[in-house]
């Protein structure tokens, strides 16, 4: 995602079908969560073992979190979001 003329690598993980969460029996249809992993510093560059790798820089600013985490809400109404 763009935030403040940066990309953000952000994972987006589903459950296929609902699941069972917890032991009050609560149930979900399709649990969302979202890994905010941090600023892309570099992408896909190829490594001395020529593998590709990507640098990241984590988002330690606590008002960035929330302002990234509060686009996520909007976009991703019903997921978890871990930074």
């Amino acid at each position: 995602m763009d935030y403040a003329e940066r990309k953000v690598l952000c994972l987006d993980s589903k459950a296929e079908k609902g699941i069972l969460l917890g032991c009050d029996q609560t149930y979900t249809d399709t649990p969302e969560t979202i890994f905010v992993k941090g600023y892309i510093i570099e992408w896909k560059n190829r490594n001395e073992k020529g593998d590709l790798v990507s640098k990241l820089e984590p988002v330690k600013d606590d008002m960035e979190k929330e302002e990234i985490g509060r686009i996520l809400e909007n976009k991703f109404p019903r997921a978890n979001i871990f930074f």
